[in-house]
């Protein structure tokens, strides 16, 4: 839980990276509860915290991967529908949960009702089975973070360079 609390205080701190703070847009109550009425569970907290602060919009982070609100609901079926193509439909347990869809063919989710942090699994399209790829949606979010972060020092290093 402390994980997600450095993720906050990181994203907090360099905004320059991703996005004025006006750009930073997260959901209101009534549309995490209509996320929750359609999943028919109560999302996790770390996942809300998510949703609370970045749930619409985050600047360039995470940009070209739908896990925004608005597409977090047709993700749902899209995940189902890319298993289906693949006659793979049976491997997605029904309490789970897209948690980002990336260019079609691949998935992270997690399961309702687990834990308040619970363990996010990863799906590539051609993969025989999901695998549990991060231990906890905080550190799916760390790990995310840390991913971007790495990518523009290193962009800046090689522009700084030439």
């Amino acid at each position: 839980m402390a994980r997600l609390k450095l993720f906050w205080q990181i994203i907090d701190g360099c905004p320059v990276y991703f996005a004025e703070k006006k750009e930073i847009t997260g959901c209101v109550e009534s549309e995490i509860k209509r996320i929750e009425e359609t999943a028919g569970y109560q999302l996790p907290l770390e996942y809300k915290k998510f949703l609370k602060n970045l749930g619409k919009s985050s600047g360039t982070f995470l940009q070209g991967t739908d896990i925004f609100f608005d597409s977090i609901l047709e993700i749902q079926e899209w995940a189902v529908e890319l298993l289906e193509e693949e006659g793979k439909s049976s491997l997605l347990p029904k309490n789970a949960f897209i948690i980002f869809m990336h260019q079609g063919y691949e998935f992270g989710y997690f399961l309702l009702g687990e834990s308040e942090d619970p363990q996010v699994y990863f799906y590539s399209e051609g993969m025989n089975y999901p695998e549990a790829r991060w231990e906890s949606v905080s550190y799916f979010f760390e790990n995310a973070l840390a991913g971007e972060m790495q990518v523009r020092q290193e962009y800046e290093i090689n522009r700084d360079s030439h």
